[in-house]
């Protein structure tokens, strides 16, 4: 079964076929072409990206003689309509402060011109202009008000929010929903709640935001209450619901609902793969690939390739792996990685197999977005192939780490019998915590260093860390793994420690 199934990942892989090498010589022509702002110029007609130009470079002056010019070809409403959508294009992309220029320049502007900038601002992460222009509105309508609420919100000025909420002269179901968004996500949901009960008027959006606000908690009875008491589901609503099961451990009750959906998209799909991965049914992920792209013509998204690349890893398939990547860059979705969640999964992939100047590939290119839990794969990747310099050289020049970071690196020297390594970096630990302390009893049980394991035990407690049930397994081991220690003093040492702590303060390390 797995031969066959593995197969026919290839296939759906290999459509294209396309060497590997070849992909990756594609990624760097990619990376080396003009940057996006000079590609954007030529999206815009040829006064808007001379405007664009000119208030790149503060040549306001410029810029205005040319909006006159624009004026005089196109008076009145057409300009403004014209302008507050170049407005928006340039906030869209990036263009904060163009977008600011060109605003403060028109000549006319209304409030959806207001509005648009206001968006500009929230959008760009520029909350404090974005209060100051709300102030300074002539003229709000919902949509202002709706816009500062979900801003504040986002920037977790709840009680703001709030206060503006309840200022507002009139609200629509917009309202309401952003007002329900914005509490969900800053943890509030029995008061999200409230606010859902009380909406004069709910949509669908109403009820598939506090589902999914229940799913993302795990409270997936109060999200199935909600859920069978809808007289219209979409497929976000059973979306939803799956990835909630799911992620609550429960994939027996997310593939049943994803089974009994009237339609299904590339986002159910991938949920429902990604739960399977999720929950370490890598296995199961693969195979509902296949049916996806076998049966259903459902193109995958980058969303379902973080998924498949957990799940090769997970079933040991390197050359699928490969093959998974090759596709994404071939698909053009390893450009778009905003969030650094694609590259994490592949150099997580990459590190499981031992991979790592693959790995270390990725890890290179995307250092800007890769996270501490990128550079433990990356750690242990090393580790496990034997090449412990570079685990230790990579250890040494990453900004951000982490207990698993160091426990890592110390298991890792252990496991190769150097011992005094592994002791220099766990004294120089700053929080150790009890994995750490199992590790290093461990290592010394491994390297046949009964005493100082045993001593290593007394300091844990000594210092208030409470045992795992693994190192009183270690513990145990020693005794029957010994002839020069009576098995009876260990179990002694072991039930005394069980106890409440007493003094332990006058202790000292037998451990040069």
């Amino acid at each position: 079964m797995r031969a066959s199934y593995l197969r026919t990942v290839k296939f759906c892989f290999s459509k294209t076929s396309l060497n590997l090498r070849y992909y990756f010589l594609q990624l760097r022509s990619f990376n080396s072409q003009t940057k996006f702002r000079n590609a954007h110029y030529r999206r815009l007609t040829y006064s808007d990206s001379q405007i664009l130009h000119l208030l790149s470079r503060n040549k306001l002056q410029d810029a205005r003689n040319l909006i006159n010019e624009m004026t005089q070809r196109n008076p009145g409403h057409g300009l403004v309509v014209h302008l507050t959508s170049l407005l928006t294009k340039f906030s869209k992309h990036g263009f904060i402060d163009e977008s600011k220029a060109l605003f403060e320049l028109m000549p006319l502007r209304n409030v959806v011109t207001y509005n648009a900038m206001l968006s500009g601002f929230l959008q760009n992460g520029r909350l404090g202009d974005a209060s100051r222009l709300f102030e300074d509105m002539p003229e709000r309508n919902v949509v202002s008000w709706t816009a500062m609420i979900c801003g504040l919100a986002d920037s977790g000025r709840l009680s703001e929010a709030k206060r503006l909420f309840e200022e507002m002269p009139e609200r629509n179901v917009v309202s309401w929903n952003s007002m329900v968004v914005g509490l969900i996500r800053n943890g509030e949901l029995e008061e999200a709640r409230q606010i859902f009960d009380g909406m004069p008027e709910k949509n669908i959006v109403s009820w598939n935001t506090m589902i999914a606000g229940y799913a993302e908690s795990c409270r997936m009875e109060e999200a199935r209450v909600l859920f069978e008491e809808m007289e219209e589901r979409n497929v976000v609503t059973w979306t939803s619901m799956i990835a909630g099961y799911c992620r609550a451990g429960e994939v027996d009750k997310g593939y049943f609902l994803f089974r009994g959906m009237p339609e299904r998209n590339v986002v159910s799909w991938t949920a429902m793969i990604g739960g399977f991965a999720w929950n370490g049914l890598h296995e199961e992920a693969l195979l509902h690939f296949i049916e996806m792209m076998e049966n259903y013509d459902v193109r995958p998204n980058g969303e379902t390739f973080i998924s498949l690349a957990y799940a090769c890893a997970g079933m040991g398939f390197p050359q699928l792996g490969k093959q998974l990547h090759a596709q994404l860059i071939v698909n053009s979705l390893a450009y778009d990685d905003y969030d650094g969640r694609l590259s994490r999964s592949l150099i997580h992939m990459y590190s499981s197999f031992g991979i790592m100047d693959f790995a270390h590939y990725v890890f290179n290119k995307n250092m800007n977005i890769c996270t501490v839990q990128s550079c433990n794969a990356m750690i242990n990747g090393y580790i496990h192939i034997g090449r412990l310099e570079e685990a230790q050289t990579l250890f040494d020049t990453i900004p951000d780490r982490d207990e698993i970071s160091w426990t890592s690196l110390i298991d890792g020297y252990l496991s190769t019998g150097q011992v005094s390594k592994a002791c220099y970096l766990f004294n120089n630990m700053p929080d150790k915590d009890g994995v750490a302390w199992t590790a290093m009893i461990s290592g010394h049980v491994q390297n046949e260093l009964f005493a100082e394991a045993t001593y290593l035990f007394s300091k844990m407690r000594a210092y208030g860390i409470s045992p795992l049930n693994s190192t009183y397994s270690i513990l145990f081991g020693v005794a029957g793994a010994t002839a020069n220690m009576e098995r009876q003093d260990i179990r002694i040492v072991i039930r005394q420690h069980q106890m409440p702590n007493k003094n332990h303060n006058d202790l000292e390390s037998p451990i040069a």
